[in-house]
């Protein structure tokens, strides 16, 4: 088997998880609910906002402004169920996608001169 059929397999996996179908389960309920998807487009551009504040210095009030209306934003999110829930489902998603990729990298490191070079012939 090669490499992209095993890649394949792994998303298939990922396709099954748990964590994928209530991330997707979370995610039709909330394209099909225009409150939660109209809280979530305003958090996205007050997002948008915040980081074009920051990048241009303006100053110190308006930024902290920003945080205050950023958090009051991500509070109205929690309130309501669809975006909470979607929220943890997505944080958990990110969750299992970070540790695979983890896996990943640590199984295709290259060794490095002085490290536990396990089955490696490249250093000498």
């Amino acid at each position: 088997m090669n490499v992209f059929e095993k890649a394949s397999e792994l998303a298939s996996e990922i396709r099954e998880s748990k964590e994928y179908k209530t991330l997707i389960d979370c995610k039709c309920k909330m394209d099909n609910n225009e409150e939660a998807t109209s809280l979530l487009r305003d958090m996205r551009l007050l997002q948008e906002e915040y980081i074009k504040t920051v990048r241009e210095n303006i100053d110190k009030d308006a930024i902290n402004s920003m945080e205050n209306i950023l958090k009051n934003k991500h509070d109205e999110l929690l309130e309501n169920e669809i975006t909470h829930d979607y929220i943890i489902a997505k944080d958990v998603f990110d969750k299992l996608m970070k540790e695979i990729n983890k896996i990943l990298a640590k199984g295709i490191a290259l060794p490095t001169k002085g490290n536990d070079c396990e089955n490696c012939e490249g250093c000498e």
